[in-house]
């Protein structure tokens, strides 16, 4: 089950990055309030 869960959470955050790139989020960037503002769910 960990080993499961893992991979899940790690696919999850490649999945965020991938759509991150196109959006102009980087790290150091305020996600939330880019996201809020953009109208995201």
């Amino acid at each position: 089950m960990a080993a499961q869960g893992s991979l899940l959470i790690a696919s999850f955050l490649l999945i965020l990055l991938v759509l991150a790139k196109p959006l102009g989020f980087g790290p150091g960037k305020a996600h939330r309030r880019s996201v809020a503002g953009r109208g995201w769910r």
